[in-house]
């Protein structure tokens, strides 16, 4: 989460349940109606944090342009230079997957562009744009966390997405109203369709994880190892959100090595051995993961487990 000074929008928010920001227990994480609680929640030090929404406990997909990331490319329709955005080309594809054929005049491209749905809308700081869907399944769970739709549409169904009245260094997240509708439309099926045929699917595991480390014994070491395979077992058995996974686990083991019962070679080995078993080290890059791993232990190290000085590790 950003943390802005004078964060500020005027309009109003939409029905969405919303998570307040990771500032420590004192800070609830439940979304609530009641305007003085959501008042006193962000009063005082939290008075100028950002606000974000998870999608999946809201049933929504967002698809996330952003102008920046666009490859544009010529409009086939158009016999002079003409750029075609990643958007029109979602709608001219859902279009082609609806009536079984592409798009081949103006006027069906006109077509594509009104039968594509109006729904709940953001503009991002970026001078992109959050589409929001309703979505009540999972069936963009085999699809590839983190991939985008013609390299500039984020795809986004888990996690959070920042909302306003957020705000980063770039600018505010605002919402579209009162013009736009303010609660999500259905995902139309020739989007999903359009979706699930172009997005990338995951790629398969190159092998299952082994431990390299001892964890016989009832040793305060012995237990913090067999914590530590635990973790890295199941960051090997993830096809999606592999890099907060490994980040986090990473950052959580990292307690260990002051006390003594994990040293950040062992953590080292075990992540790194995770992120090649999971799939993440051949789509990130050795250099990336040994980046991540690296930042993560420092900082956990520099926190000591919540276990320590209870018997936990004695």
């Amino acid at each position: 989460m950003h943390r802005v000074q004078g964060a500020r929008n005027p309009r109003p928010a939409p029905a969405l349940r919303l998570s307040l920001p990771r500032a420590g227990h004192a800070v609830p994480r439940l979304a609530s109606a009641d305007i003085d609680k959501v008042r006193r929640w962000f009063s005082g030090p939290h008075r100028d944090w950002n606000i974000a929404a998870p999608a999946i406990t809201n049933r929504v997909i967002v698809l996330d342009y952003d102008p920046r990331d666009d490859v544009l490319k010529q409009d086939p329709l158009c016999s002079v230079e003409r750029p075609m955005t990643a958007i029109e080309q979602l709608k001219r594809d859902a279009w082609a997957e609806r009536h079984g054929r592409t798009v081949h005049t103006w006027e069906e491209a006109d077509q594509a562009l009104r039968e594509f749905p109006c729904t709940l809308t953001a503009t991002t700081p970026s001078g992109g744009n959050h589409l929001f869907f309703e979505l009540d399944d999972t069936q963009f769970k085999d699809l590839e966390f983190g991939n985008k739709y013609e390299g500039c549409v984020d795809v986004k169904w888990r996690g959070y997405v920042l909302v306003g009245p957020s705000r980063t260094k770039r600018g505010s997240y605002l919402w579209h109203l009162p013009d736009w509708p303010d609660t999500p439309v259905p995902l139309p099926p020739a989007v999903r369709r359009v979706l699930l045929k172009k997005m990338p699917k995951p790629v398969p595991p190159p092998g299952g994880y082994r431990t390299r480390l001892d964890t016989k014994g009832g040793s305060p070491k012995a237990k913090a190892r067999r914590v530590l395979a635990s973790c890295c077992k199941r960051i090997a058995g993830l096809t999606d959100g592999r890099r907060t996974a490994l980040r986090d686990k990473t950052y959580a083991m990292a307690g260990y090595v002051p006390c003594g019962c994990l040293t950040e070679a062992e953590i080292r080995t075990e992540m790194k051995a995770a992120a090649h078993a999971c799939g993440y080290e051949q789509k990130a890059g050795s250099r990336e993961v040994d980046r991540l791993i690296d930042d993560s232990i420092h900082s956990g190290s520099e926190r000591p487990h919540p276990g320590h000085g209870h018997g936990r590790c004695r």
